[in-house]
């Protein structure tokens, strides 16, 4: 049974819709459900911005969704392009405020949360070592996404949860078919049910 025919039998108007709204469609298998609206939806579940109730596994969501906007963004999942391409779709998202050091400092956090699972993270950088050391805040009150303090940055999440809206708007809508449409059939969707055919 090809389990992915209802989705690529979709338009591409069809498939931009679901990815950005929750618009399940039924199967034997299970729902279809969007990859993004489910990463959404644990954001939400884990507590609303300022709450300070599970920061740590609301932040990993965040930077999951950051990961996969960026291979919409940038038509490509190439394993050696990752800090390229979730840079470039950092600066896109953050428009003005987007420079390319925010996005690398952005990036960073994001390894350093996916791959050491602490808020630390080391980078080769021209022969040298940087040492990336982050302090998580959820502050409703602070507009400022990241700031120097002492040896850390600091990163507010309820700043950064806003940076992912608006990327996520900025994205649908300039979304361009021959970027999307690739990584959609890869990424966009996945199944949750029960495996019985009924």
């Amino acid at each position: 049974m090809d389990t992915s025919k209802p989705i690529k039998s979709l338009s591409f108007d069809g498939k931009v819709a679901f990815f950005f709204e929750d618009s399940p469609i039924n199967h034997p298998l299970g729902r279809y459900h969007s990859t993004l609206s489910l990463i959404l939806k644990d954001i939400e579940k884990c507590g609303a911005p300022g709450s300070n109730e599970l920061a740590f596994p609301r932040a990993i969501c965040s930077m999951v969704a950051f990961d996969l906007l960026a291979k919409m963004h940038a038509g490509s999942d190439n394993t050696g392009k990752v800090r390229e391409r979730f840079t470039q779709f950092t600066q896109f998202a953050l428009g003005k405020r987007g420079r390319k050091q925010v996005g690398e400092k952005v990036y960073a956090f994001r390894n350093a949360l996916h791959h050491s699972y602490r808020l630390a993270s080391e980078w080769k950088r021209k022969g040298a070592v940087v040492d990336w050391r982050f302090r998580l805040i959820d502050d409703i009150n602070e507009q400022r996404l990241m700031w120097n303090y002492k040896q850390s940055t600091i990163i507010n999440l309820p700043s950064l949860q806003k940076e992912l809206c608006q990327g996520i708007t900025k994205l649908r809508s300039d979304v361009k078919q021959n970027k999307f449409e690739p990584m959609f059939d890869k990424y966009g969707w996945l199944i949750v049910g029960n495996l019985s055919h009924k």
